[in-house]
């Protein structure tokens, strides 16, 4: 049997956010001459950067150049205050998941670090629009599971020999993060597992 897709998929937080800073770009712009180099571990060559010209940088680099205070973070505009809004609207008026980055969570918490509004009030906000996305996912997240549940049930009442555990081997929410994933993660793991178990010991003819 094939390996759910959340279980292939899932990441502990600290794989996750090493990941993301290694594939994941941002915006930059450096305030002096930063010579290019070449990385160790992928032989990948970066090219110099020139003062006041903005780039894009793998998050790994981004973090580095500005713990050494050689630049500005330039910000995605999907985490600008205006767009976190209307991501939050979204969410509470669709049924679905809104298209947010696959490490919007962990990004989203690294970018607060990085480069806060300068006013408390901004921050404050978007710290609480960042939670109302967390709730607001995790609800709908639940809820779906509820339903492929109940979907379960229902067809184990009307034909005991049904494969419950495809269920969950198929389960695909579109939209759904890293930090989801991982959430509902040993829940899914166990559910499957169970109702594997289940089926294995009622086979079909």
């Amino acid at each position: 049997m094939a390996t759910p897709v959340f279980q292939r998929t899932a990441l502990d937080p600290e794989e996750a956010y090493f990941i993301m800073t290694k594939i994941e770009e941002l915006g930059f712009i450096p305030n002096k001459y930063v010579q290019g180099f070449r990385t160790l571990d992928t032989d990948k060559k970066f090219q110099d950067l020139e003062p006041n010209i903005s780039t894009t940088l793998p998050i790994w680099m981004v973090i580095e150049l500005h713990k050494k205070k050689l630049g500005e973070v330039l910000l995605p505009k999907w985490f600008s205050l205006e767009e976190l809004k209307k991501a939050r609207q979204m969410e509470r008026n669709s049924l679905l998941l809104s298209p947010l980055p696959f490490y919007w969570f962990e990004m989203s918490k690294l970018f607060l670090e990085l480069a806060p509004p300068q006013d408390a009030k901004s921050l404050e906000e978007i710290k609480l629009i960042r939670q109302d996305l967390k709730d607001i996912r995790y609800t709908k997240l639940q809820s779906t599971l509820q339903t492929v549940l109940n979907n379960s049930h229902e067809a184990l009442l009307k034909n005991p020999e049904t494969n419950i555990s495809v269920f969950f081997n198929h389960l695909d929410i579109p939209n759904m993060g890293c930090f989801e994933i991982s959430q509902f993660r040993h829940i899914l793991s166990f559910l499957s597992s169970k109702y594997k178990r289940f089926d294995s010991s009622n086979p079909t003819e």
